[in-house]
């Protein structure tokens, strides 16, 4: 929905915000037909929220709200959550502050801890370790065993295991598709 002129803000926005949050559809919906296949129609807050405060709440999103802002965190949210699980908690936790895919950084490559057989995996995550690396036994990493639940260790340990074989991209190795 399109606003320019402020009174359009009372004679169309407004209106339109009270009307879809009590009684939501699909013909109403300005979203793309991807996001209504993902997330569905909103349900009806009628009984949950008035129009005074659906006004109030309007008014609000109609001064604050940027769209340019909202359309990159959703894109930036969408790519996030295309990711492989284990990817998405190593980002959560900033392990890539210290490892890196396939090249050594302050701590080993996770396809060097893969490639190592080592079964520590889950442990290491939980309890830390410093000296278990020969390049780089100075560097300790801190214990995370309040920070994931078992199933999330198992999902690290997969997908960690599973890049033992990725190959690094060499940017002189792409050939120009055009």
């Amino acid at each position: 929905m399109k606003i320019t002129m402020d009174d359009e803000k009372f004679s169309e926005f407004i209106p339109f915000v009270q009307d879809y949050v009590l009684e939501p559809s699909k013909e109403k919906s300005y979203c793309d037909e991807e996001s209504l296949k993902t997330y569905g129609i909103m349900p009806s807050q009628k009984g949950n929220v008035t129009k005074d405060e659906l006004k109030a709440i309007a008014e609000y999103i109609y001064d604050f709200y940027d769209q340019e802002v909202y359309l990159k965190e959703m894109q930036e949210k969408s790519a996030f959550d295309a990711l492989p699980k284990g990817e998405q908690l190593v980002l959560k936790a900033g392990c890539y502050n210290c490892h890196d895919t396939v090249k050594n950084k302050v701590g080993p490559s996770f396809k060097g801890i893969a490639q190592s057989k080592n079964k520590e995996i889950i442990s290491v995550i939980q309890n830390g370790s410093q000296g278990k690396w020969k390049k780089f036994h100075n560097m300790m990493m801190p214990p995370f065993k309040d920070k994931f639940s078992k199933e999330e260790l198992e999902i690290l340990e997969k997908w960690i295991n599973s890049l033992a074989t990725i190959e690094e991209i060499k940017p002189w190795s792409v050939k120009n598709a055009i």
